[in-house]
């Protein structure tokens, strides 16, 4: 872990002390002061608001992303939408496995979206009643349901498709792990490969994980950033920056580890020697 990453725990744990400071000053304060004040309670109520306030900036937030991964599939699906450059001679290619794709994640998006729609049109069912629920509760509870309605037709659609969501060829790499992607990068378009661990997960010094990870670096970004839409582009730009910091240095596209399993080496040696080819820099031990 480096100094970036080091800072980032710190700057999330710091949030977390002011209101426990807050909650331990107000039950000190009753339990010494020998007045029944009320002040816990009082804290209580004034934390929930801003708790309240915090949650509908974050559903905003996230229907803000949704909105930008629904109009990105749209312009994919429709005709001549997506970016159909010829791969070439392909070296490999990645699908995940039939039994994931073809069953498990269609019936848990059909489920969970039958759920859904159960509790919009007939909520006496589950008795379920959504009209007590505050503007912050709505908010997440359309978002989930926008949401589950969309990632049924994405799985659906990825178990009649089953299309790789890796290849790899003599002209550059496609990677999609959500069906999301700028298309093939080219070798020639890179000048830097370097392999780097990322945060993720908890946000503790003793429970943050390290996530193992490919960092590409492009010529030129724009070359392929264009490719999304406004919408999604702009947070493109924000959450690369964010791991521009990490790993105190440039990179432009993140490829997961963890996606390949066991294949991860494969294809870190595959990548390493068609950069390098290319007239790359390749910063892996």
């Amino acid at each position: 872990m480096n100094d970036n990453q080091r800072k980032i725990i710190r700057a999330m744990r710091l949030v977390s002390f002011p209101i426990a400071l807050l909650m331990l000053g107000a039950f000190a304060w009753e339990a010494f002061s020998g007045r029944d004040s009320n002040l816990t309670a009082r804290t209580f109520e004034f934390l929930g608001v801003i708790g309240s306030s915090l949650l509908i900036g974050a559903a905003l937030f996230f229907w803000v992303i949704f909105a930008a991964l629904l109009i990105e599939f749209l312009k994919r699906e429709l005709p001549g939408g997506a970016d159909r450059a010829p791969l070439g001679n392909v070296m490999l290619s990645i699908r995940r496995p039939m039994l994931v794709v073809r069953v498990l994640q269609p019936l848990a998006a059909l489920s969970v979206m039958i759920g859904m729609n159960l509790i919009v049109f007939a909520p006496a069912a589950l008795d379920i009643q959504l009209g007590g629920a505050g503007p912050a509760m709505h908010l997440l509870f359309w978002l989930f349901y926008g949401i589950s309605l969309f990632m049924a037709v994405v799985l659906v659609l990825r178990a009649i498709r089953n299309r790789p969501y890796f290849v790899l060829s003599d002209r550059g790499f496609l990677y999609a792990p959500g069906d999301l992607s700028p298309g093939i990068v080219l070798w020639q378009d890179i000048v830097g490969l370097k392999e780097a661990d990322l945060i993720y997960g908890r946000n503790s010094y003793a429970g943050s994980r390290l996530r193992r990870t490919l960092i590409v670096t492009l010529k030129d970004p724009e070359k392929y950033t264009s490719r999304f839409n406004p919408l999604l582009r702009q947070i493109y730009i924000q959450l690369i920056k964010a791991i521009r910091f990490q790993v105190a240095g440039s990179g432009d596209l993140v490829i997961a580890a963890d996606d390949f399993g066991r294949r991860y080496d494969e294809v870190r040696a595959l990548m390493s020697r068609q950069v390098s080819k290319a007239g790359g820099e390749v910063s892996i031990p």
